[in-house]
């Protein structure tokens, strides 16, 4: 009874969220690899404290850096990689440093080591036994759960929206005192699923990047219109707006997919900084187009030189997941393909409310108004890229979840207005004194 009791306490204490680590439990993550497994175990330097009879958590920023080789070589022999063969992967522990992330819990500081598991040659890294025992061996009551981050095979990608998958709880078995290892077993993923997760997240990264949706369509604005002496004013017609949309979302797609492919494939480690603060630049540059023409008729050319900019940008997605070369390709190829579908179907369902609306005196006001809101959501990046956010820019980023219904607004909007102008039509060719008001 005593042991059931025990073990409904230690499956009660298991039960903590990955994030939030209110219990102090160590957690493992790991991150599957195609050659290596990577490993972070975060510690809670209280109950490293009892298993080394240390004093580390009183001042820990002092105490870890000259225990780092000792907590290297604890680690080192409290962790265990068996294949499925029976063979040993080797375990190397890269570092060991105190965690001082901004998620940290200042409550249960904690350390963060990064170990390498290495399978022989020839082994998976989608199936092994891992074996455990860092505090357990000396606190009954410790307990480590173990959660893969990233595998690439499986679908699963480390992001910050992403929740890590559990795998299960290395504890003490409170009726013989084993600790038994757990057996983790991934091999059920393939490249189709690696490519359909990464098709998956390019379509996501374009419907939840506001930016990039806004300096889209702040681009196509005036792409109904002729510029005439400084202004813009004629309508172009709708077969020359789809054709000077068609021309402006191919040059901007080639543009992106140039550096998405070139910064990815070259590891080019890109400063995110500048790259954000060009990208919120073509955009401010773009609405004062929108509202006054800078460069008309050379839509096309200056879509595709700022989509090398946009594509520096979504080449950090890929360089943070450290993929290997056969899964880049994979990834490169299936995230694109999810950004020109998700970019497509923005211009899709964009397009109609366009065409309905270009040729009505209405088109000048929404024209005007959809560039005011792109050039203060572009300073207001810009603000904050330099250190001063501004509140307007949460405003807009609040407006991303009402695209559709926007859009959906301004089609019904459109139709209207033909049907209005069709009556008109209707009127005057009755009554021919009326007088065509198109």
């Amino acid at each position: 009874m005593i042991g059931l009791l025990a073990g409904a306490l230690l499956v009660l204490l298991s039960c903590t969220a990955t994030s939030a680590h209110p219990m102090p439990n160590t957690i493992i993550t790991l991150d599957i690899g195609e050659d290596v497994v990577k490993a972070e175990i975060a510690i809670p330097l209280i109950e490293l404290d009892l298993a080394l009879s240390t004093h580390l958590a009183i001042d820990p920023e002092t105490s870890i850096p000259p225990e780092a080789s000792r907590l290297s070589a604890y680690l080192s022999e409290h962790t265990q990689i068996v294949a499925t063969d029976g063979a040993l992967w080797s375990v190397a522990v890269s570092s060991v440093a105190l965690d001082q992330s901004p998620t940290a819990d200042a409550a249960f500081p904690e350390v963060t080591a990064h170990l390498v598991l290495t399978p022989p040659p020839g082994m998976a890294t989608s199936s092994f036994m891992l074996r455990y025992d860092g505090i357990m061996h000396r606190v009954v009551t410790h307990s480590a759960l173990v959660v893969v981050r990233q595998d690439w095979m499986n679908g699963l990608l480390a992001s910050e929206h992403a929740t890590p998958m559990q795998l299960g709880v290395l504890r003490v078995n409170p009726v013989d005192g084993a600790i038994e290892p757990l057996a983790i077993d991934l091999s059920s993923g393939s490249y189709w699923t690696g490519f359909a997760s990464m098709f998956s997240l390019g379509m996501s990264h374009i419907a939840e990047g506001t930016d990039h949706v806004l300096f889209l369509l702040v681009l196509l604005l005036p792409a109904p219109l002729l510029a005439v002496a400084g202004r813009w004013r004629g309508y172009i017609g709708a077969r020359c707006t789809v054709v000077a949309i068609a021309r402006i979302v191919t040059a901007f797609t080639i543009g992106h997919s140039l550096t998405l492919v070139l910064a990815s494939l070259a590891a080019f480690e890109l400063p995110e900084q500048p790259v954000e603060i060009a990208i919120a630049a073509t955009i401010l540059i773009s609405a004062i187009h929108a509202l006054r023409p800078l460069f008309a008729g050379q839509e096309s050319l200056v879509a595709g030189v700022f989509g090398l900019i946009h594509g520096m940008a979504f080449s950090f997605t890929l360089a943070a997941m450290q993929l290997s070369p056969s899964q880049m390709m994979m990834s490169l190829l299936g995230f694109n393909l999810g950004i020109e579908a998700m970019q497509l179907g923005i211009v899709a369902v964009t397009m109609p409310a366009l065409l309905l609306i270009a040729s009505s005196r209405l088109y000048g006001l929404l024209r005007v108004l959809g560039a005011v809101v792109a050039l203060l959501a572009a300073l207001g990046w810009l603000a904050g890229q330099l250190g001063a956010p501004l509140a307007v820019t949460t405003l807009v980023e609040g407006l991303n979840g009402q695209f559709f219904p926007v859009v959906v607004g301004l089609t019904l909007l459109g139709v209207a207005l033909q049907i209005s102008r069709l009556s008109a039509l209707c009127r005057s060719r009755r009554d021919p004194a009326l007088g065509p008001d198109l």
